[in-house]
């Protein structure tokens, strides 16, 4: 009994430990992660990510790019109780002051949001994933004709 609960303990201490390796995780994303963002456009500053056993993963300032330039950026984003089964379950997402850098109407906002329309030129394999809830803190972006908003997870109030 005690051998099988020490290979366990061990097991997931090294699971633990590979998934907080910053080298690993960096390796992993540029094998797997930006090879596919790049063919729509898009690549991520991706800098790492905390995770915390037994589920749940934490990533610190995050910027979004389209077609080489900003368009979004987060302060930090949280995945709480990844699950992955025949397709990846997720059962919040909480993402902490979101700024869109392109008006929210302009083209550029526009053309990232027709990449993954479903009539879009993707040949690769469509990923699922079912997501509990998604909890947005803030946004803050402006329009084309230079109106700026802020939307405020809290109270729901548009500034």
């Amino acid at each position: 009994m005690l051998s099988a609960f020490s290979a366990l303990l061990a097991v997931t201490l090294t699971a633990t430990a590979t998934l907080n390796s910053r080298p690993f995780q960096k390796w992993l994303f540029a094998s797997y992660v930006a090879p596919s963002l790049a063919k729509k456009g898009l690549s991520i500053d991706f800098s790492g990510f905390d995770y915390q056993f037994p589920s749940s993963f934490y990533f610190g300032p995050t910027t979004l790019n389209y077609r080489d330039s900003a368009l979004i950026t987060v302060t930090n984003i949280e995945l709480h109780d990844v699950f992955w089964s025949s397709q990846i379950d997720v059962r919040d997402i909480r993402v902490n002051q979101c700024e869109l850098h392109s008006p929210l109407d302009g083209e550029r906002m526009k053309g990232f949001i027709k990449t993954f329309s479903p009539d879009s030129n993707d040949t690769g394999q469509p990923f699922q994933a079912t997501i509990g809830a998604i909890y947005i803190d803030s946004i803050h972006g402006s329009t084309s004709n230079a109106i700026s908003w802020t939307i405020s997870g809290e109270s729901g109030n548009v500034v």
